[in-house]
């Protein structure tokens, strides 16, 4: 399965106050075909906030179809840490799942 069939199109480029940071939003489709019954199948709404370091640009927060990923995140550490985990234990069922360790 390829992605020949789908298409990313730049929706708003915009740079954030401070210069350092812009927000992407992007919209997704995947199309269903030809014909009367062809059309969009399915449509991805992503926003990027990315921070620009010398020539280099790293993705700091992504929001998929409403779903804030860096806020998601937060929350799911925050709740282990609430239930009595260190950090250190945090870390390291990350870097677990993350084939890191």
């Amino acid at each position: 399965m390829g992605f020949e069939e789908e298409s990313i199109e730049l929706v708003e480029f915009t740079w954030l106050p401070g210069g350092d940071k812009a927000l992407v939003k992007t919209l997704g489709r995947e199309k269903l075909g030809f014909g009367a019954s062809g059309g969009d199948r399915q449509r991805s709404h992503s926003q990027f906030v990315l921070r620009q370091k010398g020539t280099e640009w790293m993705v700091v927060d992504l929001t998929i179809n409403g779903v804030n990923l860096a806020k998601n995140f937060h929350s799911q550490i925050e709740s282990l840490l609430q239930r009595g985990k260190s950090f250190d234990q945090v870390l390291d069922r990350m870097q677990g799942l993350a084939g890191v360790k």
